[in-house]
């Protein structure tokens, strides 16, 4: 399993703030289905963390930083 951080194109953290998935190459432009039913487009993909960032991440279990937006 895949978990990704979700937040809003504000900056703030989007309710769930963890995605979950088997799939682990989302691309932007891409529509999330949430379990309640809720679906959310990918705006972008945060590539841009520092390394000591990524780590904390990974250790975590978090795969990756997406902002989102309600569909």
């Amino acid at each position: 399993m895949f978990k990704f951080l979700l937040v809003t194109a504000d900056g703030e953290p989007h309710d769930p703030v963890v995605f979950v998935t088997a799939i682990p190459n989302w691309k932007v432009g891409d529509v999330l289905m949430l379990g309640d039913g809720q679906r959310l487009r990918i705006l972008h993909i945060n590539l841009e963390l520092d390394a000591d960032a990524l780590e904390q991440l990974y250790e975590q279990g978090i795969n990756g930083v997406s902002t989102v937006e309600s569909r």
